[in-house]
């Protein structure tokens, strides 16, 4: 999911089959907890350790103390069910969420889609156009704009019917299409997480060397500023000025870049 050549739409379709996965194993448990712990029991014999049942106590702070009376019933209550509950949540709660659903909208759009839901397509797109409304050259032209778009590829070969985002960006017509073309614009540089953003854009390697990890927020603040307002006209006998009021020293500052 961290990879520069991640695709949402890929992504999203593994995250929901991953929890479809958790979810069955969830339902089923019993059965594949008696195959994991049996696994377990292979592993710790040969590492000569007992498997036995942690002390129980009446009142438990530090860690899950559901009753059970085999040591099989203890992980499977204690380790295995939160474990399956916790991973299936997390995945609900990071890729679940009303704005995230509203981005993969736009993926019925890509014509490869489109054609597999042509009754609903229009729909789930215009819900991503409307977030993105102040964005679009002219909203007022994309209704039009989806009905000749439909058109278009209903007409082509299906063998040469573009499945992505990437290659329908390589075909598409912004002059024709320019609130389609933007709205793919949008959404191909939407990243798949938080991670894949920073990687991508960010700008600290030209700030900070690899040999030099640690840098103060100031100094760090500091060269952002500079790297951001590039443009600028910088008086540098101004800037040896303040630093020499600042930090009084014996010797006497001069500007390097003219003496």
């Amino acid at each position: 999911m961290q990879g520069t050549s991640s695709d949402i739409l890929g992504v999203f379709s593994d995250i929901k089959d991953v929890v479809k996965t958790l979810s069955s194993v969830h339902q089923k448990v019993e059965e594949n907890h008696a195959k994991w712990f049996q696994k377990a029991c292979q592993i710790a014999e040969k590492l000569d350790i007992t498997v036995q049942k942690p002390r129980t106590c009446q009142v438990q702070r530090n860690r899950a103390n559901n009753p059970a009376v085999t040591v099989e019933d203890h992980y499977r209550r204690n380790l295995t069910i939160p474990l399956v509950d916790h991973l299936i949540n997390e995945l609900e709660t990071r890729f679940g969420s009303g704005d995230q659903e509203t981005a993969v909208q736009c993926l019925f759009a890509v014509p490869s889609m489109l054609l597999a839901s042509k009754e609903t397509w229009r729909t789930s797109f215009d819900r991503f156009s409307t977030f993105h409304e102040d964005s679009l050259p002219s909203p007022l032209s994309l209704d039009a704009e989806m009905t000749l778009w439909q058109r278009k590829w209903e007409r082509r070969d299906p063998s040469t019917i573009p499945a992505t985002v990437a290659a329908t960006l390589k075909e598409i017509d912004s002059g024709m299409y320019p609130n389609i073309t933007e709205c793919f614009k949008i959404f191909s540089t939407l990243p798949v997480t938080t991670c894949e953003c920073e990687r991508n854009v960010s700008a600290l390697r030209r700030l900070k060397t690899y040999l030099r990890s640690t840098m103060s927020q100031t100094r760090l603040t500091g060269l952002a500023l500079l790297h951001i307002h590039y443009k600028m006209d910088i008086d540098f006998d101004e800037i040896i000025r303040r630093f020499a009021r600042l930090h009084p020293r014996r010797m006497q500052l001069a500007n390097i870049l003219s003496d």
